[in-house]
């Protein structure tokens, strides 16, 4: 596998300061499920970071917006946060990419990157190739467990949690299953009775080779069915630099 450093740019924006790799992931599958591409991409994101070039900084906006609720004739008035660079109106995030090549990956964002952005964020790929840098330390990015605890031996490199938070699809009938990786059976569980996990990051220096956490274990994956385990592969269990850790 091919280490990528890529450069995506937000125009109109964006929200905050990072990128995470499950947001690129979710926009790219949903692109795959609304266009029945049932191709297997194996390709793997981190976060992606602003970009503050030669000093110059981003400008923060708030901009009070409403919202509405038809059902019960409701409003409520609340900030909105957008971050735009002062050198247009866009903004430029920075991450690594794994694959086996360039070419597959440019594919797979020309097709479904507009499909990441949301609040009239539309993203666009500015620049990628090959990172020949070699790193001193490799994490594994955003690796989704129940608590901290099931981590085990790994508990004590950790460098970065986030709470992910998973709310239910506006389409009836449309259930958004939530999964997380069970280090004690070594494969990928759905969720019971809670809509939260922790994605973790940690120091990892068993493996000097990029790409998934999860082809450590054979078969980690087969339970679940094909997109979920295009968007588990693509934005969780990286195995990629420490950077901005």
């Amino acid at each position: 596998m091919k280490l990528l450093k890529a450069v995506l740019r937000a125009y109109n924006g964006y929200r905050a300061d990072v990128l995470p790799s499950t947001t690129i992931a979710g926009g790219l599958v949903y692109g795959m499920v609304i266009n029945k591409d049932t191709r297997s991409y194996d390709i793997m994101f981190t976060n992606f970071y602003i970009v503050k070039r030669n000093g110059n900084k981003v400008k923060h906006y708030d901009r009070l917006r409403i919202r509405l609720d038809r059902v019960v004739n409701y409003s409520m008035p609340y900030l909105y946060h957008k971050l735009i660079s002062k050198d247009g109106p866009y903004v430029d995030f920075q991450g690594y990419v794994i694959s086996s090549d360039l070419r597959s990956v440019e594919d797979l964002l020309k097709k479904y990157l507009v499909l990441v952005g949301n609040n009239y964020t539309v993203f666009e790929m500015v620049e990628i190739s090959e990172y020949t840098a070699r790193s001193n330390e490799l994490c594994v990015h955003n690796l989704p467990v129940k608590d901290v605890e099931s981590l085990g031996e790994y508990r004590g490199y950790l460098r970065r949690i986030t709470v992910q938070r998973f709310n239910n699809t506006n389409f009836l009938g449309l259930d958004r299953k939530v999964y997380y990786f069970d280090m004690q059976d070594k494969k990928v569980k759905e969720v019971q009775n809670d809509r939260n996990v922790l994605l973790c990051t940690f120091r990892y220096n068993e493996s000097n080779e990029f790409g998934s956490f999860y082809n450590k274990f054979p078969g980690s994956l087969d339970s679940i069915e094909h997109y979920t385990k295009e968007y588990v592969k693509a934005g969780t269990g990286v195995i990629a630099p420490c950077d901005g850790y």
